[in-house]
């Protein structure tokens, strides 16, 4: 079967040929629009389910508010770090690192019954508490506590006390009982 226009036209192409070239082109084609469909039902079914019992109007609203909600979170997150630097300001001048240490101020007389405790900040500012624990073995046993009290300024003692007593307070910050 041989067609006079493709014979004129100087192709020696039979029109069976060409006719199914066009179905084949015509399924492929079909196929493609099947396919296009399965796509845009999805989509549709996507954005209902999305609009489901909302217009316009009102979904503009929901945004506005998560909007509004996230300028609400981020106010308060200011404010709660505010907060934290506020305590650590604050912290910074309350009692951080303590010592404490038992000694016998008098050698033998009575155990190791005397303490010295040193309370400091965070610029090692603070005091420090001696407690002397004293025995008299005269007619009357008669014991009896004294208490030192002596300012710390930066890690410097600022006391006057006896070399006893320097000697357990430099003992207590000697050995590290008070911990940086």
């Amino acid at each position: 079967m041989n067609s006079n226009l493709f014979d004129q036209l100087g192709l020696n192409i039979d029109i069976a040929y060409v006719f199914i070239g066009l179905i084949i082109l015509l399924i492929i084609l079909f196929i493609l629009i099947v396919i296009q469909n399965n796509k845009i039902k999805r989509i549709v079914e996507q954005t209902s389910k999305f609009m489901k019992g909302r217009d316009a109007a009102s979904l503009e609203d929901e945004i506005v508010a998560l909007f509004e909600d996230n300028r609400i979170i981020k106010k308060a997150t200011e404010e709660n770090q505010k907060d934290i630097n506020d305590l650590y300001n604050r912290l910074a001048s309350c009692f951080q690192k303590i010592g404490i240490i038992k000694y016998d101020a008098f050698n033998q007389m009575g155990g190791q019954l005397s303490y010295s405790i040193a309370l400091l900040d965070e610029d090692n500012n603070g005091f420090l508490l001696n407690s002397i624990k004293i025995f008299f073995n005269s007619l009357f046993p008669i014991s009896f506590n004294i208490l030192v009290l002596s300012l710390i300024n930066k890690y410097i003692l600022q006391f006057s006390t006896s070399s006893i007593n320097e000697n357990a307070i430099f003992s207590l910050v000697d050995f590290g009982v008070i911990i940086k």
